[in-house]
């Protein structure tokens, strides 16, 4: 199953300094392996919190280490997207940022993860999913 491509949902909190705490939700498609354990892993997801919403599109490179009893260790970076939106005040940036992630994921789909941000990304992003494997 971990060579295999999978879709998969997450979701979670995000914080930024100077920015409000918010909640978010995504998907993403998880390349089967591409070689030497990585995967591609494109997806997008949205941003919510008080007078913010932030939507990120990234690409990451995900590097799985095998642990015992099912689990992955689980490592990746990538570019991302970031639009960024007030509504209020109908302002609307977009930027350019890098993620880092780590975390840990089961071969029964689940996972956790802690992402670190740069640029315009978010710089906290720390969340739970579930990932489908695709036949």
């Amino acid at each position: 199953a971990r060579a295999q491509s999978a879709v998969g949902f997450h979701g979670g909190f995000a914080a930024d300094s100077g920015q409000p705490e918010q909640i978010f939700g995504g998907v993403f498609f998880q390349s089967g392996d591409i070689g030497r354990g990585i995967r591609l892993r494109p997806g997008i997801d949205g941003a919510t919190g008080d007078w913010l919403r932030t939507g990120t599109i990234g690409l990451d490179f995900v590097y799985g280490y095998p642990l015992s009893n099912g689990w992955t260790l689980l490592a990746a970076g990538g570019p991302a997207v970031v639009i960024t939106r007030i509504p209020d005040l109908d302002v609307r940036d977009t930027g350019v940022g890098f993620h880092s992630l780590f975390g840990f994921g089961h071969d029964n789909g689940f996972f956790a993860e802690v992402r670190l941000g740069s640029g315009r990304a978010q710089q906290l992003k720390v969340g739970v999913g579930w990932a489908i494997v695709l036949n």
